[in-house]
């Protein structure tokens, strides 16, 4: 799979307004890539994100999720609207509730009934402030694709958490554009279930196995930087070996970088 120039372009006009209009985020940004830009996907070293009442929450996922599809253009891929529902979603965080999303939007604020994850997800993960969270499942296969993000940096910062998985192996695959069809599924360490793929250099997409099941918690909100490159480094540590990285990869030389 070839580079997109619709998705190139998109992506360095958003580096460019960063860089423009945040430039001490934007040199830590460059920081960060001059050392992690090889890695395509991260496992993160954090605890495991545990739902205080599994049972509870598969009677309120069962209840409240709804199915949703695309309803405005992604700015991070050519695709166009299109109402057909790919994945089933319920969405947990929204603190930008005015803000127009691609997809069909479902919130209902669970905090009561899992204050022990929601913390979690404060505690643990490497934002600032988390800006929305929302509970996916894939109705069939998913073809290989990029995230719109406002933040376009050459490092695995699409942050997910497996909330719930039937697979005996991953379904979830990336696929970095500099190596065409070079395609690795995402399998999960014992202890960990939180995680990240670079979505600057790579597509990703998901496979469906009869009638398994998982479902994603997508995270997105405003990155301490600092946080983020400590997190790197301790996850590289401890999982090296599981992580997917690219050596000397050109791709990450198209982006803005000055």
């Amino acid at each position: 799979m070839t580079i997109d120039q619709k998705s190139l372009d998109l992506i360095n006009k958003q580096r460019q307004y960063l860089k423009d209009n945040f430039s001490s985020i934007f040199d830590k940004m460059l920081e960060i890539e001059s050392k992690y830009s090889m890695y395509n996907f991260m496992v993160f070293d954090l605890p495991k994100f545990e739902l205080d009442d599994p049972e509870l929450f598969h009677s309120i996922w069962n209840q409240y999720n709804i199915d949703c599809g695309r309803e405005r253009t992604d700015i991070a891929s050519p695709y166009h609207v299109d109402t057909t529902p790919r994945f089933r979603c319920l969405d947990i965080i929204e603190t930008m509730p005015d803000r127009k999303r691609i997809w069909t939007t479902n919130y209902k604020d669970l905090s009561d009934k899992f204050p022990k994850f929601y913390q979690q997800l404060y505690d643990l993960l490497p934002f600032d402030k988390i800006n929305y969270v929302r509970l996916w499942q894939s109705i069939g296969p998913i073809r290989m694709h990029r995230d719109d993000s406002w933040w376009y940096v050459d490092s695995p910062t699409e942050v997910r958490i497996m909330i719930y998985d039937e697979n005996d192996t991953g379904t979830l695959k990336i696929e970095p554009e500099c190596v065409p069809n070079d395609q690795k599924f995402i399998n999960l360490p014992n202890d960990s279930n939180s995680f990240a793929w670079n979505n600057v250099r790579c597509l990703h997409g998901s496979t469906k196995e009869n009638n398994k099941e998982k479902i994603l918690a997508c995270i997105t909100g405003s990155f301490n930087l600092d946080k983020l490159s400590t997190l790197y480094e301790s996850s590289i540590k401890k999982y090296d070996t599981i992580s997917s990285k690219t050596i000397d990869d050109p791709y990450s030389k198209l982006l803005i970088n000055t």
